[in-house]
């Protein structure tokens, strides 16, 4: 069955502010979390307007397809713990106070780190691609 969605196109303002933001970061692939960061500020905002707060998040692109329902015996851990499945940028999926972390100040952080990629970014390529690891 079919979940009803809204759509809602960005306001001019809200465009410029996303430009602000990948001018101040330094690249482009880093709106993916300017746009993640907008996408749970709508869902905040829906709570609120509904009285309603949801229990688990599930971020996924829009390219990607579940071919049957989600199955929750099969994440035992999301409503007991504080963790995140997740494939690399496709979907991941947790509860409500994991994504508070890690969404709620993203663009901060991300603005407050620009210009440091090395603290962005904190991987020893060197060290993740040498040959006797078995990955080269």
């Amino acid at each position: 069955e079919y979940v009803g969605a809204e759509l809602r196109f960005a306001t001019r303002e809200e465009v410029l502010e996303e430009e602000a933001f990948q001018e101040a970061v330094g690249a482009g692939h880093m709106r993916q979390w300017f746009k993640l960061w907008r996408a749970y500020q709508m869902m905040e905002a829906f709570e609120r307007s509904d009285g309603i707060q949801f229990d688990l998040v599930l971020k996924a692109r829009s390219d990607i397809e579940f071919k049957q329902p989600f199955d929750l015996t099969d994440f035992p851990e999301l409503m007991v713990a504080r963790v995140l499945y997740s494939s690399m940028d496709m979907a991941f999926f947790c509860s409500r106070a994991v994504a508070r972390t890690l969404l709620a100040d993203v663009t901060a952080a991300l603005l407050n780190r620009s210009g440091d990629e090395r603290r962005v970014f904190p991987l020893d390529y060197g060290k993740l691609l040498r040959s006797s690891s078995g990955n080269g």
